[in-house]
């Protein structure tokens, strides 16, 4: 299945494909859903997102199911982050200090020595001097 390269938000969807089809106008469909009306209007603008309550409505009354309206919610989230490339192109700054390591040791029940040699690990990644592989001759092979 191929993606599309600009994918309508959640609430173009909704819009499109439900409301005009229905001929109802957000006041009649905010009482059939029994969500406020400002709600309705902010999810068809894209200032809001849809929940997983109002996606458990949605399905229910347009007879698809919530992780149809969640994925379509996810997706775009995730269409929408990629425009702005700020996370993708920037590299991270990965610090674990040794409380951290503590607290994740015991959130995740692992040794602290694991959290911390994971720092070390990509201390040494970072730090690790890049080769320019065209100036590398083969070996010579000596008999």
């Amino acid at each position: 299945m191929s993606k599309l390269k600009n994918p309508m938000s959640p609430g173009e969807v909704l819009v499109e494909l439900y409301l005009k089809p229905m001929n109802k106008n957000m006041t009649e469909f905010s009482q059939i859903l029994d969500i406020h009306r400002t709600t309705i209007s902010r999810i068809i603008k894209g200032t809001t997102r849809i929940s997983p309550r109002t996606a458990l409505k949605l399905a229910t009354v347009f007879n698809t199911t919530p992780n149809y309206w969640m994925n379509l919610q996810t997706n775009y989230d995730l269409f929408i982050e990629k425009q702005k490339g700020d996370i993708i192109n920037k590299p991270f700054k990965i610090r674990i200090s040794p409380r951290t390591a503590l607290k994740l040791a015991k959130e995740f029940n692992t040794a602290p020595n694991y959290w911390m040699n994971l720092q070390a690990d990509h201390d040494i990644y970072k730090e690790r001097p890049k080769v320019d592989l065209s100036k590398l001759k083969p070996l010579e092979i000596v008999q």
